[in-house]
């Protein structure tokens, strides 16, 4: 039996791990992200880098070689005549060592890479060189790495190598963090309430198998959500078999019987018109797919008649949804409905 990894003392939320890696990318410190596949590492840490101006050196040491660190071996001959062997750079190492602007080499699944080429990485990482070739000081290593127990092809990593990181620490996922970049990412409002009324299991429910099955995770809902955008086109057995296929049975079937709250919802325009009078659902998974819809319509047209509406959910509601405009439409906090609001319950 494969021993657990996961460390609750250097986990990390996406919105956490981003800002420790603009903190620390800067100061040229190197790090180590580990976690389950299906996370988003890659993504949040070609994000960390875009928003420090760095440039990033992409390897894939699973499909390398000792030689992609160290350079080819090849002849040249001297002054005197005689032969001598020498390392040729090329590509992605020639990038590090004649970069003139910070330079993030980064490392992705070095935990599948083989004994050798981990090695060779981390001469890279200890002393920014490798036999004669020296990477330029603007470079930063950073890696990534799925864990053992994910069935992945993780053999471990070599200990020296994870020393010569300044830290290690594991990505988990979160509701919040994952529902603010879902609204900014256009992920179906339909997906975007049901994670946020069931919580963390159909966000990431990660179960690591030999058989052709998938399980939730960031990734696989993001697959899910482009499958619900096509549904008009499909059959509901036909979706249900699909969405099976991108994030497990339990999720599709729950998804699916949830996905029938959304006809039972009223409509924009009855919203819009009367505010006061539009039916109000009873049902909890009802209150959360309305609100989740109305966030993909706000503006500043409809954002009173909204939150006129609003008014008439429970309180946690009401703050949830002032939450959510807070933090995608800045703007719309200073109108007059969103003010009032604001001062009425002490925000």
């Amino acid at each position: 039996m494969v021993k657990k990894q996961s460390n609750s003392e250097i986990q990390l939320t996406p919105s956490r791990l981003s800002e420790a890696l603009r903190i620390m990318l800067p100061h040229s410190m190197n790090v180590l992200v580990c976690g389950a596949p299906g996370l988003g590492k890659t993504d949040i840490i070609f994000q960390a880098c875009k928003a420090c101006d760095m440039e990033v050196v992409m390897f894939h040491p699973v499909i390398s070689d000792p030689t992609d660190f160290k350079g080819m071996p090849g002849l040249v001959k001297g002054n005197d005549g005689e032969f001598k062997a020498e390392f040729f750079t090329f590509s992605n190492l020639k990038n590090l060592i004649h970069c003139d602007k910070p330079t993030v080499a980064f490392a992705d699944d070095l935990g599948q890479a083989p004994p050798l080429v981990q090695a060779a990485w981390m001469q890279l990482v200890l002393g920014g060189r490798l036999e004669d070739k020296k990477i330029s000081p603007l470079v930063t290593f950073l890696s990534a790495t799925n864990r053992k127990e994910d069935k992945a092809g993780v053999q471990g990593i070599l200990e020296p190598l994870k020393s010569r990181f300044v830290t290690i620490v594991e990505l988990v996922s979160d509701v919040d963090d994952w529902l603010a970049w879902a609204r900014r990412n256009d992920i179906h409002p339909f997906v975007r309430a049901y994670v946020r009324f069931k919580g963390a299991s159909a966000l990431h429910d990660f179960q690591a198998s030999n058989d052709m099955t998938n399980s939730p995770s960031p990734r696989t809902v993001k697959h899910a959500s482009d499958i619900v955008k096509i549904s008009r086109e499909v059959s509901d057995p036909l979706l249900r078999v699909l969405l099976s296929g991108a994030t497990g049975t339990g999720w599709a079937t729950e998804f699916m019987s949830f996905r029938q709250v959304f006809s039972k919802l009223p409509k924009l325009a009855a919203i819009v018109s009367a505010p006061k009078k539009a039916p109000v659902p009873s049902d909890e998974s009802a209150k959360f797919a309305i609100i989740e819809g109305l966030l993909d319509k706000v503006s500043g047209t409809y954002i009173d008649p909204f939150m006129e509406y609003i008014l008439r959910f429970p309180k946690e509601f009401q703050a949830w949804f002032y939450e959510q405009i807070k933090d995608m439409h800045p703007e719309l906090v200073r109108t007059q409905a969103m003010t009032t609001w604001a001062s009425k319950n002490g925000v």
